[in-house]
């Protein structure tokens, strides 16, 4: 499968949310148990980076009416559909490859749903000793590793024209669907949050997954 690339150019759809979303949170590691330092392998340095956009704690508000719409974000490089074109940006502490990088997690949630875009820039040398279907498995298992979930399907897609891996982790109480790519050492990973696998499948999260490009 191929991930399409429209640059947020896609029809808009306004959703009316039944309530402020519950909390869905699995029994997530620590950055403390995890070993946040500078000499972790790549997937708990993934991990790492996959857990603070995971608790409630650095989520915003849900939003109770939207609409999708473009965000562009000039660091990242990057615009993607969300509800309300707006997203809240942590920093976000990291370790192994990433320790020289500042990484960023963007966040919003709506209809009981949470949109993420997580990216990082891994150490120049990283993907020159290291095959990209091996890079990969280590994003796709530092996010089964920080949710203490369950991998459940995973599948090779293609992303900005880079290779990518969509997969989906059951966690308790909700569904953990992501994607996860390199453009050239940037590592990017997109999820969505919610209630159930067709929640996270819905034609809103599709959009958001599918309206990812970068910019040039």
């Amino acid at each position: 499968m191929t991930v399409s690339l429209s640059p947020g150019g896609g029809r808009s759809t306004t959703i009316e949310a039944g309530g402020k979303g519950r909390e869905m949170r699995g029994e997530m590691a620590t950055t403390q148990r995890l070993g946040l330092h500078a000499h972790v392998s790549l997937g708990r340095a993934i991990a790492i980076l996959a857990i603070p956009l995971l608790l409630g704690a650095c989520l915003p508000t849900t939003v109770s009416t939207y609409t999708l719409e473009t965000y562009t974000s000039a660091d990242g490089r990057f615009h993607v559909d969300v509800p309300g074109g707006a997203m809240a940006d942590t920093i976000i502490p990291s370790g192994g490859v990433f320790a020289a990088s500042t990484v960023h997690g963007l966040t919003v949630t709506a209809d009981k749903l949470r949109f993420a875009v997580v990216y990082g820039d891994a150490q120049p040398g990283y993907l020159a000793a290291t095959p990209i279907d091996t890079a990969l498995e280590n994003a796709v298992a530092g996010n089964v590793t920080s949710t203490h979930g369950t991998l459940v399907e995973q599948h090779p897609i293609t992303v900005a024209g880079s290779p990518a891996r969509e997969a989906r982790i059951s966690i308790v109480g909700a569904e953990y669907l992501f994607v996860v790519t390199f453009v050239g050492n940037r590592l990017y990973s997109l999820s969505v949050l919610g209630t159930s696998d067709s929640a996270v499948r819905g034609s809103e999260a599709t959009q958001f997954l599918t309206s990812f490009a970068v910019s040039p």
